[in-house]
C-alpha cells in the first residue's frame, strides 16, 4: 500500500474512498482551476460526451458541479442533475450554480433515472474493493436509460506501476505517492495543487484494472465498453504548446471509457 500520510500534510485535506470535507472540497474546487483540468480533462470528456441538446444528462459524482455545468453550458443539455456523497460538495455546486438540480446521493445506492447520458469523473477510483466497485458500476447503469450513453473516467492504471520521478507532473497541478505494488484494491495517493502550485487537497484512490473495469461496467447492464486516451485542446491562439505537455502524455493521469446502457 501507499506510504502513511506525509508528516506536514493537512489532514482536513487528505480524503479516502471519496468522503469530502469542508475543507477538502474547497481544495477540490481550487485545484480545478489548473490548466490540465481544462486542457485535458474537460477536453477529453466533452469531446466524448458530443452535443447533448435535447437530452438529459447526469454527472454522478459531481463534486462542486466543474463538470456538470459544462454539460448545460457547453454540451448544451436540456436538463441537467448532479449527483454527490458529500453534502460539503453539493452546497458548493448549489452556490456556483442554483440553476443545476444538485442532490446529495450515494451512488453505491442510487434511485434510478432515465438519463440519455451518465458522465462520472474520478467515482469508480473511490471503490476500496470489488464489491464497492459493482456497486458503484450498478448505481451508474440504474440512472441510465435503455440506449443511454455512459462516460465515465478513472485514474490510469499504467501509472500505478511507475517507477520514476513521483514529482514529474506537478507542473501539471498533480504528484503521486505510488503503492510498494501493483495489485487489486491497492492505493495510490494524489496530491492536488493550485495554479499557484499551493497544496489543494490529497486524494485516495484504488487500483483495478483496465479489463477489470470492463467486466464490472458489462455486469452491470452496459455493452460496448470502449476505453479512450485523454487528449490535448488546441490554444485559441493557434500556437503549438504540446511539448509542455509531453510528460503527461507519457504516461497519462487518467483513461476514460464509454459505453451503452442495454
Amino acid at each position: 500500500m501507499c506510504e502513511e500520510v506525509t508528516k506536514g500534510t493537512d489532514i482536513a485535506k487528505h480524503v479516502a474512498a471519496g468522503e469530502y470535507g469542508k475543507e477538502s472540497a474547497l481544495g477540490y474546487r481550487n485545484a480545478k482551476k489548473v490548466a490540465f483540468r481544462d486542457r485535458v480533462e474537460m477536453f477529453t470528456t466533452l469531446q466524448l460526451v458530443g452535443d447533448l441538446t435535447g437530452k438529459r444528462a447526469v454527472d454522478v459524482a459531481c463534486g462542486t458541479g466543474w463538470l456538470t455545468k459544462a454539460l448545460k453550458r457547453k454540451a448544451n443539455a436540456s436538463y441537467v442533475m448532479g449527483t454527490d456523497l458529500s453534502g460539503e460538495m453539493i452546497a458548493l455546486a448549489k452556490t456556483d450554480d442554483p440553476t443545476i438540480d444538485y442532490i446529495i446521493e450515494d451512488s453505491r445506492s442510487a434511485s434510478p433515472g432515465d438519463f440519455d447520458l451518465v458522465v462520472s469523473n474520478w467515482l469508480l477510483v473511490n471503490a476500496r474493493n470489488r464489491a464497492e466497485l459493482q456497486s458503484m458500476c450498478k448505481g451508474l447503469a440504474v440512472k441510465a436509460k435503455s440506449g443511454g450513453k455512459l462516460v465515465t473516467l478513472v485514474t490510469n492504471p499504467d501509472i500505478y506501476g511507475y517507477r520514476g520521478d513521483p514529482h514529474f507532473m506537478k507542473k501539471y497541478g498533480f504528484e503521486f505517492v505510488f503503492p510498494e505494488s501493483v495489485a487489486e484494491g491497492n492505493s495510490i495517493l494524489i496530491r492536488a495543487f493550485t495554479p499557484e502550485g499551493k497544496f489543494a487537497l490529497e486524494v485516495e484512490n484504488y487500483y483495478f484494472s483496465k479489463e477489470t473495469y470492463v467486466k464490472e461496467l458489462e455486469a452491470a447492464g452496459f455493452y460496448d465498453v470502449t476505453l479512450h486516451n485523454a487528449q490535448l485542446s488546441p490554444l485559441p491562439s493557434g500556437e503549438d504548446d504540446s511539448e509542455f505537455w509531453n510528460d503527461l502524455f507519457s504516461c497519462p493521469a487518467f483513461i476514460i471509457f464509454t459505453a451503452t446502457k442495454e
